[in-house]
């Protein structure tokens, strides 16, 4: 029985340590929050408190943490406007890899984001260029120090997470300024996120980078459409004139072929939501 342990059992994290759990993992898990450790316990799930701040002293936890373990599973993506600082990702990762290595961790898989493509009306893939801005040089540098610690690293860039509470249309109903929505989303929904990882562990896919957004690339105007008829959201006041604004397509063909995997939504017309 193979040991997994998942830093970060937040929206993306905590859905796929049940899942593991249920099917027969010994699963420990990470929250920030002491609120949450009896809410993993109830899942079955060995709840420990882990923030990888720098004021903190974590090495002990961390041991714990990873004592054992087969797999780490890294579900906290790196966010700019959370840190302002490129480096400190990166430092978190280092402080993570040196307990891994110490405890003999077998493999590492990490959550990361389809923000390090530029919107240069293309498709990207995962040989595309990649942007040089303060945030993909973050994600980037994060990136790096997990596939070079000698531990077999797979890196999954995810596109947008919606479902549960994550509707475009419910974001964007009040929103001012907005241009013609004629742009293409880059969405994955939450099912779909959970199981790519699980797949991943269940394969044992080493090694690779994969993007993971859903294959059907409706633009954000047809999309609020559809949900704000659905829901009952407001409709998106969108400009009435062209404006021409940068997008990106991302392509899965590579996760979709060699994963291989098949979205359980593949268009996110039709992504349902706990509203």
């Amino acid at each position: 029985m193979k040991n997994i342990s998942i830093l970060g059992c937040g929206w993306l994290g905590f859905p796929l340590a049940k899942q593991l759990a249920s099917t027969g993992y010994n699963i420990k898990g990470s929250t920030t929050t002491e609120q949450k450790l009896s809410v993993l316990k109830e899942s079955n799930i060995s709840p420990y408190l882990i923030s990888l701040s720098p004021e903190d002293k974590e090495e002990k936890v961390l041991e714990e943490f990873l004592e054992d373990t087969d797999t780490l599973v890294i579900c906290i993506p790196p966010r700019y406007r959370t840190f302002k600082d490129v480096e400190r990702p990166a430092q978190q990762m280092q402080q993570l890899i040196t307990v891994a290595r110490e405890k003999g961790v077998k493999h590492i898989l990490s959550c990361s984001s389809t923000a390090v493509y530029p919107s240069h009306n293309q498709l990207a893939t995962e040989e595309s260029p990649l942007l040089d801005n303060d945030h993909a040089r973050m994600l980037l540098k994060a990136e790096d120090a997990l596939t070079s610690s000698g531990i077999p690293t797979t890196i999954i860039r995810f596109g947008g997470l919606m479902g549960g509470q994550r509707i475009l249309c419910k974001y964007l109903q009040h929103k001012e300024g907005l241009d013609d929505g004629k742009t293409p989303v880059n969405y994955i929904h939450q099912e779909d996120a959970v199981n790519v990882l699980w797949t991943v562990i269940q394969q044992d896919i080493w090694g690779e980078i994969f993007n993971a957004s859903a294959p059907e690339h409706p633009t954000r105007k047809e999309l609020c459409q559809i949900q704000s008829e659905q829901y009952d959201f407001q409709m998106p006041k969108f400009a009435q004139e062209p404006t021409q604004t940068p997008y990106k397509v991302i392509d899965s063909s590579k996760l979709i072929e060699n994963l291989p995997y098949t979205f359980i939504y593949a268009d996110p017309r039709d992504f349902p939501y706990d509203l």
